[in-house]
């Protein structure tokens, strides 16, 4: 309990700085960050042009992004690499419209956790939901990195109360759905079968409830509005859920909690963020991952965003022949997934502690 108590203490201690300075400063939106830099107006005319509806919760100051940011060049670059010609490239409006998309993280990651990717690939959720960026990895230097298997520069540029942005020398690529890497335009994007904004999709709190055995969360999630409008609006996420059990066999049992009283208490306004708040973000990653985008992931960390600046989970398979998944090698979760209106939800047998 001492070790928990302690990385808790830390965590809380700098959500509630950051949060200070946030308050301090104005609040400058992800797009504007963006629009100010000339050498990335080409991606915002594609974002103004191809995405209008991502270009609205990109104004909103109260949600928070990384941006991977091409340069003015890398989309012509792109149809030359392609050979195709940059007219025909941009008259197709879904491959921008995705390709623009893909390069949009919600929640905001730091330079620092990237670099500590130098020997294992990092996997990371976008705002396109049926594709991530399957690795990302330091190369041999400080700004080259290894993105989707292509040498790419990424440098560290703006950091904004609305997230982070890293310029970059050339688009994105995302791989196949199949895992392999794309030969012709064609290939770059399958047409997606699910839209996670659709209306006849349940909220995470209809879905959490219909499935039942996650009123400790649903309780939560209700009191903290902030934290639920960020799973309703502010991007796409997938909640690593804990049932009931789970909440009682830690919080209560392991570590004497009042339940309760966590879920109820109103937080002190000058720290804002308490160890529920740190272990819902902890266990959420950002993107929309499909079942079938957990079975590419072999031993892989992927990033979890939601409000940790930084931080990341390590999922792996735990038998490639018998399906299943393990969170830091002692939390299992079979991979069953609920969907729910920009959330896909994975019950897990346990409760994601902050490590």
């Amino acid at each position: 309990m001492r070790r928990l108590v302690t990385i808790v203490l830390m965590l809380l201690l700098f959500a509630a700085t950051s949060i200070t300075a946030q308050q301090a400063a104005p609040r400058t939106s992800m797009y504007d960050a963006l629009s100010g830099q000339p050498e990335w107006s080409e991606f915002v005319a594609y974002l103004d042009a191809y995405a209008p509806d991502l270009v609205e919760q990109l104004q909103d100051t109260s949600n928070v992004w990384t941006v991977f940011a091409p340069l003015n060049g890398a989309f012509a670059a792109l149809a030359e690499r392609f050979a195709a010609g940059a007219d025909d490239l941009l008259e197709n409006t879904d491959l921008i419209s995705s390709l623009v998309r893909y390069h949009i993280v919600p929640g905001a990651i730091n330079p620092e956790y990237i670099s500590l990717y130098s020997e294992s690939s990092l996997t990371i959720g976008t705002m396109l939901p049926d594709r991530v960026i399957d690795s990302l990895y330091v190369a041999d230097s400080e700004y080259q990195y290894v993105l989707n298997g292509v040498e790419t520069t990424v440098e560290y540029t703006v950091a904004v109360t609305s997230g982070n942005i890293f310029t970059i020398d050339q688009v994105m690529i995302p791989l196949t759905a199949d895992g392999e890497f794309a030969q012709t335009l064609d290939q770059v994007l399958a047409p997606a079968d699910y839209d996670p904004n659709s209306r006849r999709l349940p909220t995470v709190i209809d879905a959490l409830n219909d499935r039942g055995g996650f009123e400790y969360l649903v309780a939560y999630l209700l009191e903290r509005e902030t934290l639920l409008s960020r799973f309703e609006d502010g991007g796409y996420f997938t909640l690593l859920a804990a049932p009931d059990w789970a909440w009682e066999a830690t919080l209560r049992d392991l570590y004497g909690y009042d339940i309760d009283e966590l879920i109820f208490t109103e937080p002190a306004p000058e720290n804002p963020f308490n160890l529920l708040d740190l272990m819902i973000a902890y266990g959420t990653l950002a993107g929309y991952y499909q079942p079938e985008q957990l079975r590419r992931l072999s031993a892989q960390s992927v990033f979890s965003p939601l409000m940790l600046a930084g931080g990341g989970l390590h999922i792996a398979r735990a038998d490639p022949r018998s399906g299943g998944y393990l969170i830091y090698f002692s939390i299992p979760f079979s991979g069953e997934a609920i969907a729910a209106r920009n959330v896909m939800i994975y019950p897990i047998e346990g409760m994601v502690e902050v490590g």
